[in-house]
């Protein structure tokens, strides 16, 4: 399984090797760290994951031809982590979303404000409290547990 971490410098994901120091067995981890605004869906396309995990939404500003969310074109599971709801992104989140992505607010105030945006979010309230120093080991859990995905 591989799986895709898409963070910002600086951020919460920009942990290096401690976000991926007891990585089970059959899991292959990358992290993208992306620059203000930078285009990484030919990095995110090459890497063929699995699993997409998003920190704050981060490349949800990326758009289709069609003006579409890109993410929305990935055939992959998508988990979307969220401590902060980024200013701007309101009008995003009211959109279609693609039935493979999955949100874990990460307190339950802004998991409140993302439903009053679009009720149609999946929503993993399992994932919520997540450490840094565990991420990587919840994230597989989680995912192996979602139907289709039994070992």
């Amino acid at each position: 399984m591989k799986i895709v971490l898409i963070g910002k410098k600086g951020g919460r994901l920009d942990g290096g090797d401690s976000l991926f120091g007891d990585l089970p067995k059959g899991i292959e981890c990358a992290l993208i760290l992306r620059q203000e605004e930078e285009n990484i869906s030919r990095e995110i396309r090459a890497e063929a994951p699995n699993l997409i995990v998003t920190e704050d939404l981060e490349g949800f500003e990326m758009t289709t031809l069609a003006e579409g969310v890109f993410y929305n074109l990935l055939r992959c599971r998508q988990l979307h982590l969220l401590w902060n709801l980024k200013e701007g992104f309101e009008e995003i989140l009211r959109s279609h979303m693609s039935l493979n992505m999955y949100f874990s607010c990460q307190n339950e105030a802004l998991e409140e404000s993302l439903c009053r945006l679009n009720s149609d979010l999946t929503i993993a309230k399992e994932l919520r409290g997540l450490k840094e120093d565990s991420l990587i080991r919840r994230i597989v859990d989680w995912y192996e547990r979602l139907p289709g995905n039994e070992q």
